[in-house]
């Protein structure tokens, strides 16, 4: 016996089979299930990738020993060359102590501001500065680099001058152990 409200109802009723209703929850777990997973793997993403030496697929992993071995030596090599080897003069906007360039290494923080005939010369010398090789100074055939921190200097043998022939520049030093370059 339907009640009176019922019979003033005008919609159907929301019957369901339980088919329907098997089907609708398991839409539900699945959809619960997909979002979890996505919530999961973009969390593991991240944390994967706050790691520098997981940046590699786990099936190529590489030792510390092999990440800092000869390959590393060989770009910094590649990154003093290109910072020794110009025309490239240094103004330091200094208001401490004496006019010595060398002068920052001992305490001084200079702006250095760096010159040149060529743009391209500058701008390789300020890209090695921003990858940890910068370029100190020169004073006579003295020159001096910081690589990642550690000074280095370095004594000015030869200057080959760029030429239309050569299309290159090239210098001839020598590190205080005796070695050329």
């Amino acid at each position: 016996m339907e009640s009176k409200m019922a019979l003033n109802y005008k919609c159907k009723s929301q019957k369901r089979s339980a088919v329907e209703k098997s089907m609708n929850t398991f839409l539900i777990i699945y959809l619960g299930i997909l979002l979890f997973e996505a919530v999961l793997s973009t969390i593991l993403k991240y944390a994967w990738q706050a790691e520098n030496k997981w940046d590699e697929p786990f099936y190529n992993q590489k030792t510390d020993q092999e990440r800092n071995s000869s390959q590393n030596r060989e770009e910094e090599l590649f990154l003093k060359a290109v910072s020794l080897c110009h025309t490239v003069q240094i103004s330091y906007d200094q208001t401490d102590g004496p006019g010595d360039p060398f002068s920052h290494a001992n305490g001084f923080t200079p702006q250095m501001e760096y010159y040149a005939s060529s743009p391209d010369e500058k701008a390789l010398v300020e890209a090695t500065k921003r990858m940890g090789v910068t370029f100190i100074g020169s004073r006579g055939e003295n020159m001096e680099i910081k690589t990642f921190g550690k000074s280095e200097k370095y004594k000015l043998l030869h200057v080959l001058e760029f030429d239309a022939d050569r299309r290159r520049m090239s210098v001839i030093l020598q590190k205080p152990s005796g070695m050329c370059l």
